[in-house]
């Protein structure tokens, strides 16, 4: 047990003593949204409520080291997670959950990742960014005690959930809910309750119009009363089709639709890290001439990113979060997401999926292996590619693709 475990425990100690004096206990039940509605007040209750369900078909484009991915299923312990495992890989998956709005009076917000309290003290499961289970270690929940809420005027609106920091957790469990806030008709007036410790966090509310006088900065000891507190559904790593639509037009409506579609980009990796392709030079060198620019999403604003993509014939690049900015491609261009088979998760799939995209898994050899769960089979390496394959295959794709988006032109 490390030193930092230390530290965080004495934080902890320290908060529940410090909120214990004039604060309000840490509620230990938690509530539905149908249980809440059902005793609700007659100014709260539903502001909108629908079921969005999609599937990513079948049949994925898979190549690489298949032995790698077999070798690793054949590592999970248990039939339902080779089976998961599997579906991954090749689909089909289905995707199905309720969104919905709720505006709550009396109702309380906290802590960074928008921990939502009921006005009987419990917690709003569905709406609610942090769990008991949730490994955070600043949760608010495993304090005694939360520090004494703070009364603010009018609406706010929770934008944040946990892991808001990642920026595709961002996109996909943040900035998706500002689709179901506008179409509930509750926007307009709000204030919103968002983390924007991040330069891509401030510049995206920019880019999406929200003035800085509208946000409420969520911090890991803020605990706020608002007059009335609205709450959306939210979902990690699930981007529904209408999300993804609302992300690319609201965040590319300042470029032009007709520039043409000709980068190709392959995504280099400045700093070595978890999914680091171990030979990207050599990778690069082998895409350099069907035309390829390395390209350091690290070192670029949120705005310069979303250009790039959008003017993207193709894209590749390692499993990870820059593959967000797919949500910004226009229909027809080409992804090839390389994958180590320790983690081969849908969500850039599924983005390809919605804006109409070809994507393209390419599985790597796992090298410099960190953990891997034998339940889940998800894990971490990083990856050693074949260079030469890999070009030859994205050269074929390209080649493959181009008669078909100059039929749909």
């Amino acid at each position: 047990m490390g030193v930092s475990h230390w530290q965080r425990e004495g934080r902890r100690l320290v908060d529940s003593l410090v909120n214990r004096c004039g604060g309000v206990a840490t509620p230990h039940d938690a509530v539905t949204v149908d249980e809440w509605a059902a005793s609700a007040g007659p100014d709260e209750g539903f502001r909108l409520r629908s079921q969005v369900a999609w599937q990513l078909p079948g049949g994925r484009s898979v190549a690489g080291d298949l032995a790698a991915a077999e070798a690793v299923a054949a590592e999970i312990d248990n039939p339902i997670g080779q089976a998961r495992y599997r579906q991954h890989l090749w689909g089909p998956s289905s995707r199905s959950h309720e969104t919905f709005v709720v505006s709550l009076a009396g109702g309380r917000v906290a802590h960074g990742t928008g921990l939502v309290v009921t006005a009987d003290n419990r917690v709003l499961t569905g709406g609610s960014g942090i769990a008991v289970s949730c490994p955070h270690p600043t949760n608010p929940l495993r304090l005694s005690h939360l520090p004494r809420p703070r009364p603010l005027a009018g609406s706010l609106a929770v934008l944040t959930s946990f892991a808001g920091k990642n920026y595709y957790h961002w996109f996909a469990s943040g900035l998706a809910r500002l689709r179901l806030y506008e179409e509930a008709g509750v926007a307009r007036d709000a204030s919103w309750y968002v983390a924007v410790n991040a330069a891509f966090q401030r510049e995206s509310l920019r880019l999406l119009g929200i003035a800085p006088e509208r946000i409420v900065p969520a911090t890991p000891r803020r605990h706020l009363r608002p007059e009335r507190l609205l709450v959306s559904s939210w979902r990690d790593q699930q981007l529904a089709p209408e999300d993804c639509d609302f992300l690319h037009r609201r965040l590319t409506r300042h470029l032009a639709a007709d520039r043409p579609a000709d980068r190709r980009l392959f995504i280099m990796r400045t700093r070595p890290g978890r999914r680091s392709i171990v030979n990207q030079s050599d990778l690069m060198r082998a895409l350099a001439p069907l035309g390829f620019e390395p390209v350091r999403l690290e070192r670029r604003p949120l705005a310069e990113q979303i250009d790039l993509f959008h003017r993207a014939e193709c894209v590749v690049g390692s499993h990870g979060a820059g593959l967000t900015n797919l949500l910004f491609c226009r229909p027809g261009a080409v992804a090839v997401e390389i994958a180590t088979p320790c983690r081969v998760l849908p969500c850039f799939a599924e983005i390809a999926h919605h804006r109409h995209l070809y994507h393209h898994l390419e599985l790597a050899r796992p090298v410099n292996r960190r953990h891997f769960d034998p339940a889940t089979g998800i894990g971490d390496s990083d990856l050693l590619v074949d260079a030469a394959a890999i070009r030859d295959r994205v050269a074929h794709l390209l080649a493959e693709r181009r008669p078909a988006r100059r039929t749909a032109a």
